[in-house]
């Protein structure tokens, strides 16, 4: 057994030869032996040993660099006396881009061999000074903080900061599988940290898309965020990105766990690698000015990229111009070992990447490399609650901080739905057109507020569907939906969480997201359930309206054909009678159950399900529409013969007075709020 790590410091002998005093205490200092106390390397420093001893580092020299003994170094580097030895072939996942910028280049400019060295020390500048060990502890991140955020922006009027509670939450098992809410209170700093729940199954077309926002903005849910944003440009232009080591000088960057497997499914085998060889100099610089400026830290895939031609600006360029979709099945063949979210991530960047081979740092990039702003980005609690507020309610690693969630949602949608085909291919439709609605409104509400608060425990959506709660909701519609049930649950529009996230959506996006999933829906269903879900309460129930009890009391009137109401307008539109029986608007009770409509909800939906309606005719009849008289009796005559046409529709409406009830001969429908 090695002592040199428990005795305490001391003194080599001294030379035989007497020596002045001065001398001898300058002679101890040069010679003296620190021994020093073993230390418990983590998963990272452990790998960043065997990195740098692979590359003639010897063991003196990173003993120095980690503040560690030489027998520290070499069992990390024999990878024994481990209670489980580390899989030394992963290794590259463990290595920062802070690590890399400090030491990669020094490699490449030295002449040293690459196999282990313990004789001479390498010049190997350590920036600020020998690292204490601290500097790779990833738990340091879990400090709770309330932090204000000054970046510059990439291509942006905006970036982000924040000030928020944060705190951190067990590492979830399986990453695909239903969130349950949680209320408790994270423990850490601040009036609030955060939580969440939601749920989710099935995929969709490649190249959905949501309809765009109408006027009334963001969904007010989402006006609650608070990530500061005041954002000077202080970036260079794109033809001169900084280097990867002037932004780390700058700005330091903590490690986190996360970073290294950045989406990547639990117990996912490496992809194969090449031996590790000198880079050249092409792909020393692509990797500093290119790879290292990703959203995502790629630089363990350097070995996979050069071996497939994608290791330097000069192979990448040329490929600039190539779909999202040709880039994405490029690296899913050449490098499986990539998760969805680093595929999506390095095909952004290629597509961005300027004439030089560049890509500058996202604003969300350079808010990562500040320790605090990092350790909010990072909260799970945030995350959680978040995911609640939208109405998702699967669990997945590539939405489970805040900065994956900010990050994704700064795409365009067409390539989130993509995404989330790809990495949770078993949500149902639903669940993933909430999952990008609520990222777009995210991201746009980042653009022109700058903030987000996470919910406080109250204002989290409620999880758990009461029994029977879909079938007695659509029931109680102003047409009874009921025999839809089926088909919503299994295109996910089944649960009291996302009914009540999505009540609050704009018309035009729940009706963009119900013609998706749902396209055989008739266009009058699909509007009455857009208006059923936006009027409902903010407990997910809507209260059948007194309108509708009354038609339920005369189920005549549902099967009573509106020629002569059509007939009795300002314009005879009885002719339109076969048209709008065809889209469900054909009788009176289909009809009259409308009359409570926003005008606006009602020119849409006449437009869209009877276009043959003139401009005028559809005035004509929307006015009538609304018109139906709240307190009246319409009396029609069971038969008379003059007013048969050949349809074998009879009668005309004649009005009485409220009171009237004599139904001698006539069939009476009552029209009562």
């Amino acid at each position: 057994m090695d002592h040199t790590d428990t005795i305490s410091p001391r003194l080599r002998p001294p030379s035989s030869r007497a020596v002045h005093p001065p001398l001898s205490a300058a002679l101890s200092q040069k010679t003296r032996t620190v021994r020093k106390a073993r230390k418990n390397l983590t998963r990272e420093e452990r790998a960043q040993i065997r990195w740098m001893n692979a590359r003639g580092f010897s063991y003196s020299k990173i003993a120095d660099i980690h503040d560690i003994s030489v027998s520290t170094v070499r069992n990390a580097v024999e990878n024994v006396i481990y209670s489980r030895p580390d899989n030394a072939s992963e290794d590259d996942q463990y290595l920062d881009a802070e690590f890399l910028a400090k030491y990669l280049p020094e490699v490449e400019a030295s002449s040293a061999a690459t196999g282990p060295s313990h004789a001479s020390d390498p010049k190997v500048s350590t920036g600020n000074g020998a690292s204490s060990g601290s500097g790779f502890d990833a738990s340091s991140l879990g400090s709770v903080k309330s932090v204000k955020l000054t970046l510059s922006g990439e291509g942006a009027n905006n970036g982000s900061g924040g000030r928020a509670s944060l705190g951190r939450s067990p590492r979830r098992a399986n990453p695909y599988t239903r969130r349950s809410v949680s209320t408790g209170v994270s423990r850490g700093v601040g009036p609030e940290p955060q939580s969440i729940s939601a749920s989710a199954s099935a995929p969709m077309p490649r190249n959905g898309r949501l309809a765009e926002a109408d006027a009334n903005g963001p969904s007010s849910q989402l006006s609650r965020i608070t990530t500061s944003f005041s954002i000077p440009d202080t970036q260079s232009p794109a033809s001169r990105s900084p280097s990867m080591a002037d932004t780390m000088a700058s700005s330091p960057h903590v490690a986190m766990p996360s970073e290294r497997s950045a989406g990547s499914p639990p117990n996912a085998s490496p992809a194969p690698r090449a031996t590790p060889r000198p880079l050249d100099p092409e792909n020393v610089v692509f990797f500093r000015d290119f790879l290292s400026n990703l959203d995502v830290d790629l630089t363990r895939f350097q070995t996979d990229l050069i071996a497939n031609n994608l290791g330097c600006a000069r192979h990448v360029l040329p490929l600039r111009s190539w779909t999202s979709h040709e880039l994405y099945d490029l690296l899913k063949e050449a490098i499986p070992g990539m998760s969805p979210l680093e595929r999506y991530v390095l095909v952004q960047g290629m597509r961005a990447m300027d004439d030089n081979g560049r890509k500058n740092p996202s604003t969300i990039r350079r808010l990562r490399e500040d320790p605090s702003a990092n350790a909010q980005l990072q909260s799970r609690v945030d995350a959680n609650r978040f995911l609640n507020l939208i109405g998702f309610g699967f669990e997945t690693q590539n939405l489970d901080t805040m900065y994956k969630i900010i990050l994704i949602s700064s795409w365009p949608p067409e390539v989130i739905h993509a995404f989330i085909v790809e990495d949770i291919p078993e949500i149902p439709p639903v669940s993933r057109y909430v999952l990008v609605h609520g990222l777009r409104t995210l991201w746009t509400h980042l653009q022109e507020v700058g903030e987000w608060t996470a919910p406080s425990n109250s204002e989290l959506l409620p999880v758990r569907t009461p029994p029977r709660y879909l079938s007695t909701f659509l029931a109680a519609l102003d047409y009874d939906m009921s025999e839809y049930e089926g088909f919503l649950v299994e295109r996910g529009l089944d649960s009291l969480h996302i009914i009540t996230a999505v009540r609050r959506w704009p018309a035009g996006d729940l009706h963009a997201m119900l013609r998706d999933v749902y396209p055989d829906l008739p266009v009058v269903k699909r509007y009455v359930l857009v208006h059923g879900i936006r009027a409902c309460r903010d407990d997910g129930v809507y209260e059948k309206s007194a309108r509708r009890v009354a038609l339920d009391a005369s189920p005549d009137a549902w099967a009573r054909p509106a020629f002569a109401f059509l007939a009795s307008l300002a314009h005879d539109l009885s002719g339109y009678l076969a048209t709008l029986a065809k889209v469900n608007l054909g009788t009176l009770g289909q009809l009259a159950a409308l009359s409570d409509w926003d005008g606006d909800e009602l020119h849409g939906l006449l437009k869209e399900a009877v276009p043959e309606l003139s401009v005028t005719h559809r005035f004509i009849l929307v006015k009538g529409v609304k018109g139906i008289p709240l307190n009246a009796v319409y009396i029609i005559p069971i038969r008379d013969a003059s007013y048969e046409n050949e349809s074998g529709i009879f009668g005309q409406i004649i009005r009485w007075p409220a009171s009237a009830d004599s139904t001698d001969g006539h069939h009476v429908v009552h029209f009562i709020r």
